[in-house]
């Protein structure tokens, strides 16, 4: 998966356009209570049982970041971006 990534980034930055753009994204979450995704799954059973068992190490982080917003900061970035990579919900 990453070598992918990194491999697509390598052919985008290769092309003589300016215009073409990276936008590496975080993990991508929705509202959507049914999905058996981490994070929904944490929020429900935090809802159903006044619970959480998240399974990790305390050191453990990730970046989330939800669907809407990625679709609002990629029309941003595809309209009037200045640079060529973008991270988005990093850190």
């Amino acid at each position: 998966y990453n070598l992918t990534k990194l491999t697509g980034e390598a052919l985008c930055l290769a092309l003589n356009n300016e215009t073409v753009r990276i936008a590496r994204l975080s993990n991508v979450t929705d509202v959507n209570p049914k999905s058996h995704l981490f994070l929904p799954t944490i929020v429900r059973n935090a809802l159903e049982k006044r619970s959480i068992d998240l399974s990790l190490t305390p050191d453990s982080a990730k970046d989330y970041i939800l669907l809407e917003d990625v679709v609002d900061a990629l029309v941003k970035i595809a309209r009037g971006g200045a640079h060529r990579i973008y991270n988005v919900a990093s850190g």
